[in-house]
C-alpha cells in the first residue's frame, strides 16, 4: 500500500452519491445510511471517507450525553492515510461537539488497536451476525438487504425468505461478532 500523510490532505463534505460510491468500492460492508459524510482528498482525489450518525441523547450515570456513532471509515484500496481517521474524528468533534462517539469493530478484521490508540475504550461485545453468501457470485447480504432485494413488494415470512435464498444458491455464514468502542469526550 502507498502511504499518504493526513496532514497533506483536505477535509471535504460529501453527498450521499459520492460517499456511497467510495464505500461500496473500498469498505467490506459498503455504504450505510448516516447523517454526516466527510472525506479526505489528496491532490483532488478522494482517499478516505468517514460516516457519522446524527446525535442521540443518552443518560449515563444520571448525566445527559449527546452521542454520535462512527458508522464507517475506509481508506482507498491500496492507500493508507496515516492519521486519516484521527483527522476526520477531530474535524467531526470540532464541528458537532458530541459528548462521546461510539463505534463497532468487526472481530474478523481487527482487534481494535486503531481505536485504542485514538482513546476509545472497549465497552461491549456483540454476538456473531448471520449473513447470506453466494459462493459463485461472492456477494454477501445481511438479512435486511436480502429482504429488500428478494421481497421488496410482498413480504415473505422468515422461513419463506430462507428457503428462497437456499434455492438461489445462497448459504448462511456467521461472522465473529463485533467489539463496541466508546470515546468519551465529556
Amino acid at each position: 500500500t502507498k502511504k499518504i500523510y493526513a496532514r497533506n490532505t483536505n477535509i471535504i463534505a460529501l453527498d450521499k452519491t459520492h460517499a456511497a460510491s467510495f464505500l461500496n468500492e473500498n469498505h467490506l460492508m459498503g455504504f450505510a445510511t448516516a447523517k454526516y459524510k466527510v472525506g479526505l482528498a489528496y491532490k483532488g482525489i478522494l482517499v478516505a471517507v468517514a460516516l457519522f450518525s446524527s446525535m442521540k441523547k443518552y443518560y449515563r450515570n444520571g448525566v445527559l450525553f449527546h452521542s454520535a456513532e462512527l458508522v464507517r471509515f475506509a481508506n482507498m484500496k491500496g492507500i493508507h492515510v496515516q492519521g486519516g481517521l484521527s483527522k476526520l474524528l477531530d474535524y467531526f468533534i470540532a464541528e458537532r461537539k458530541p459528548d462521546d462517539i461510539m463505534t463497532y469493530a468487526d472481530k474478523e478484521w481487527t482487534v481494535g488497536n486503531t481505536y485504542k490508540k485514538l482513546g476509545f475504550k472497549k465497552v461491549d461485545v456483540s454476538p456473531p451476525i448471520m449473513f447470506w453468501v453466494h459462493p459463485q457470485q461472492l456477494n454477501r447480504l445481511s438479512w435486511q438487504e436480502a429482504e429488500k432485494i428478494f421481497a421488496p413488494k410482498q413480504p415473505l415470512t422468515n422461513k419463506e425468505l430462507e428457503n428462497y435464498l437456499l434455492e438461489k444458491g445462497y448459504r448462511q455464514i456467521f461472522n465473529q461478532g463485533n467489539d463496541k468502542y466508546l470515546l468519551l469526550l465529556k
